[in-house]
């Protein structure tokens, strides 16, 4: 039931700053550092945020695309947080910051925003409670410290609700007050849900079935609102807001199809098991590895499948507020709209990874467990604090629970800022930024530059931090190669050449010998080699880059043509860095 909003007091407006702050704290400083390095996936976007920059199309010549192609044909990723990512590089270039600073902005509005929306449902403690819990949410954090396109699905969910409760539509008591709605929070509304798809693909399934079950549960209160001139506005608003926020999926669905399910095919069950009763395994194994009380609570994992040393997706002090909360959510879904409501989310949010055949349970796939499982937790705090509330030791209640919450929250922050940005260094390869960095002033001198580094995707790093501008980029000389479920790999860029991955078809690697062959005796080559991977004598490295723990990571050599053996991939060394012989070898 929709409670009767009331003017925000002192005391809220000074617990809902504090809340902010730290949110802000946890998320906006030092976004060049913490997570270390750039992922293959943030490089991406952040690349072609410069080139929609400087050309008004992508790297690979598309004029304002509203999907871009990213690491192949079987790779497409919605353009949004591509376009958010726009004004920071505007101003501060195409530096790893500017990458990261929309989606960790947008971050932190969505604890004000869902501040705003809850004490409209469910009155002002829970709903504090949950916006602190959400700003210290480890999950949260990290996947929004990084420009990952997952990251800002939150905010769009949270701000559709929040616009939608202004507007006194999707409030757990149906259409409130319609003649008194405002139709411009309806568009708003329909807008910011419709956007969440475009975001990320597990929001195309989610967002439209959840908001369908929620719109034919309050049928009735919107057939009452249409009675009205104003209740057909405001519902004729956020309908059209809804097709507004849908039009780039709209127009691509109706001429490109196959980008909207580009990685659907790799990824989905149904493509991949061999029976019905494998599939149907697959799905309940992965829905309930989302609800492992070990990865909620102990062990997480995030874009780069890597997870915070000894922290779970939600704070460990979370743990019995969660199991409270979710009691009273299913105690009450009788007689409570609200708790149909949040019962139907938390079912929902892990199908998503539920029907994907790999990598669960996934922080990605289910980003939308992130807004309810927190609301679970402020409903729990909040009903814990009333209990506490009538007790005679709630004064010694309150000091545990308060250090105890410090003291979490205290450990997150030093496993994530101190002990994660060593952890996390070879996942987001941190060594890359500094070698191409070091090699883009003096790759001229050489005939050619050698990566060995087993690096996923690794040319994508050099276009940033070499760095190649789009220019330069479109006018390289380029050799690509086939890869796994659609996706390609550069062998060449300019005066780069880079190895395989490891799991790479033959074809790949009969490209990757022919380039090296290709290098004239004598030539001048600057080789980029993980440490350790040649066999026999070496040169003296001119140049080293280490690990954040100090271990070398990468050695750069000079070297002439004709290059030996181990420069092709055959030395032993290099197969174990590379995790195997090559396929087809």
């Amino acid at each position: 039931m929709s409670r009767r909003v009331t003017a925000t007091s002192r005391g809220e407006w000074l617990w809902a700053a504090a809340i902010v702050a730290i949110a802000a704290g946890l998320r906006l400083p030092a976004l060049d550092i913490v997570p270390p390095g750039l992922h293959q996936d943030e490089a991406s976007r952040l690349y072609d945020s410069w080139c929609l920059l400087e050309t008004g199309c992508d790297r690979y010549g598309a004029r304002w695309p509203a999907f871009l192609r990213s690491f192949g044909p079987g790779d497409y990723t919605a353009a949004l947080s591509t376009y958010l990512t726009l004004p920071a590089v505007a101003i501060l270039g195409p530096t790893i910051a500017a990458a990261r600073l929309a989606g960790a902005t947008l971050s932190v509005l969505t604890i004000v925003l869902i501040w705003r929306w809850l004490r409209r449902e469910t009155g002002v403690a829970a709903a504090l409670a949950s916006a602190a819990a959400l700003a210290v949410c480890p999950w949260h954090v990290s996947l929004t410290r990084t420009a990952h396109e997952s990251g800002i699905v939150p905010f769009f969910v949270v701000a559709g609700f929040w616009a939608a409760n202004r507007a006194g539509i999707l409030t757990s008591s149906g259409c409130r007050d319609p003649h008194r709605s405002t139709v411009a929070w309806a568009a708003l509304s329909g807008v910011t849900f419709s956007l969440a798809p475009w975001a990320y693909p597990a929001s195309r399934l989610l967002v439209p079935v959840g908001l369908a079950l929620l719109i034919a549960q309050q049928a009735r209160a919107w057939r009452d609102a249409c009675r009205s001139r104003r209740g057909r506005a405001v519902l004729a608003a956020f309908l059209i807001g809804l097709g507004i926020g849908a039009a780039p999926m709209i127009s691509t669905a109706t001429h490109a199809p196959e980008r909207l399910a580009a990685r659907a095919g790799a990824t989905l069950i149904g493509a991949h098991e061999s029976s019905a009763g494998d599939a149907i395994r697959t799905f309940l194994l992965h829905y309930a590895r989302e609800w492992d009380p070990e990865y909620l609570f102990l062990r997480g994992s995030d874009i780069a499948n890597c997870h915070v040393p000894g922290v779970g997706q939600l704070l460990l002090i979370t743990a019995p507020f969660l199991l409270v909360g979710m009691v009273q959510i299913v105690a009450t879904a009788g007689r409570s709209a609200w708790s149909r409501f949040v019962l139907g989310w938390l079912l929902l949010y892990a199908v998503p990874v539920a029907i994907c055949r790999d990598w669960s349970p996934h922080p990605m796939r289910a980003v939308l467990g992130i807004p309810v499982l927190n609301i679970a937790v402020g409903h729990g705090v909040a009903l814990c604090g009333r209990w506490i509330a009538a007790s005679a030791q709630r004064r010694m209640v309150y000091v545990v629970a308060g250090t105890l919450t410090v003291a979490n929250v205290a450990h997150f922050v030093r496993a994530y800022f101190v002990d994660y940005l060593v952890f996390a260094a070879p996942a987001f390869r941190a060594d890359l930024p500094q070698v191409f960095a070091y090699t883009g002033p003096i790759a001229e001198r050489y005939d050619a530059v050698l990566v060995r580094a087993p690096a996923n995707q690794a040319y994508i790093r050099m276009l940033l931090f070499a760095p190649m501008p789009p220019q330069a980029w479109l006018a390289a000389p380029k050799v690509s190669a086939p890869w796994i479920y659609g996706f390609e790999q550069y062998l060449r860029v300019g005066a780069y050449l880079f190895a395989p991955h490891r799991a790479s078809p033959p074809e790949a690697w009969e490209r990757y010998r022919a380039l090296i062959s290709a290098i004239p005796d004598g030539a001048r080559v600057l080789l980029i080699d993980a440490a350790a991977n040649s066999e026999g004598p070496e040169p003296p490295a001119i140049a080293t880059v280490h690990w954040p723990n100090g271990a070398v990571a990468l050695e750069l050599f000079e070297v002439r043509a004709p290059l030996p053996n181990w420069a092709y991939g055959e030395g032993p060394r290099f197969q174990e860095a590379l995790g195997g012989v090559p396929a087809g070898r």
